[in-house]
């Protein structure tokens, strides 16, 4: 079974990634806002409990973001190397087309 990825396919998920790092972009400033607010509404232990909840769910956020980022530049590299395989490729069938016209005008 051969499975085919195309370049398009990479750049589509690499997209997909950029829409998800803005959303926890979102998300972030949302939790980091939460926190700073916190000693406005409560003191002693439930505010000290609440910011740890926060801080720990703006580390996932933030690991999040990080996982996102690594996957978005492994595709971007892939694509890049994808392109420049099609290259390669392209230029082999551009000279074995030009030997196969030769022989034709040779030949005929």
């Amino acid at each position: 079974m051969i499975i085919k990825y195309t370049k398009s396919l990479y750049e589509g998920r690499i997209s997909t990634l950029e829409g998800d790092v803005k959303e926890l972009e979102g998300h972030l400033t949302t939790l980091e806002g939460l926190k700073n607010q916190i000693k406005n509404f409560w003191e002693g232990e439930t505010a000290a409990k609440w910011v740890n909840v926060l801080t720990a769910q703006i580390e996932k956020v933030r690991n999040s973001m990080h996982e996102c980022n690594q996957l978005r530049a492994t595709y971007k590299g892939i694509v890049d190397e994808l392109g420049s395989k099609q290259t390669a490729v392209d230029e082999v069938v551009d000279d074995v087309l030009g030997a196969v016209k030769t022989v034709i005008t040779l030949g005929g």
